[in-house]
């Protein structure tokens, strides 16, 4: 879960101009210089337990988590949950959006929100692992033990999201 970042999923896909900071960048969506400024809301086909080796809104979400673009991978991963009818799955992406958000509280400084955000993440990626283990190619108990050990140290804010240390998500090869 940790260590070097892992190859990006959907290499072709170029990132946003800026990682979104609350507080400190523009809004991406409703401030005239956000980068997503008048671009259509991201659209997904659902996701599925066959297709997220070529889910595009799954993959692009676990390259901008991974590269500190939480509130960036919060919009990929909303648009497959709109979309998705299987419940575990819904569970999934429902507490990576959770993830993602308390991901942004942490690193505004907001820890309060974190713990909130984190709980509630929590408790839908535990609902999700109750089905399997692994969901669209993702350790979901291995994410919720990493995230566990994380916060229980009650951590202030990251330094860098680049840094070796903080959890990342892995997609199995399989």
């Amino acid at each position: 879960m940790t260590g070097p970042l892992p190859a990006r999923c959907v290499p072709e896909r170029r990132f946003p101009l800026y990682r979104h900071r609350l507080g400190q960048t523009p809004h991406p969506r409703t401030d005239p210089e956000g980068h997503s400024w008048e671009c259509p809301e991201p659209e997904s086909p659902p996701l599925t337990s066959d297709n997220w080796r070529q889910h595009d809104a799954w993959l692009f979400g676990i390259d901008l988590f991974n590269y500190g673009y939480w509130w960036e991978a919060h919009e990929c991963w909303e648009a497959a949950w709109y979309t998705t009818k299987d419940e575990a799955i819904c569970h999934l992406l429902q507490g990576l959006i959770q993830l993602a958000a308390a991901w942004l509280k942490w690193e505004a400084g907001n820890q309060r929100g974190r713990r909130g955000l984190w709980r509630r993440s929590r408790d839908h990626l535990s609902a999700a692992a109750t089905a399997q283990s692994v969901l669209a190619g993702l350790d979901v108990v291995c994410v919720v033990d990493a995230m566990d050990r994380l916060f229980a140290q009650d951590a202030v804010r990251p330094a860098s999201v680049v840094t070796p240390d903080l959890p990342r998500l892995h997609l199995s090869p399989d």
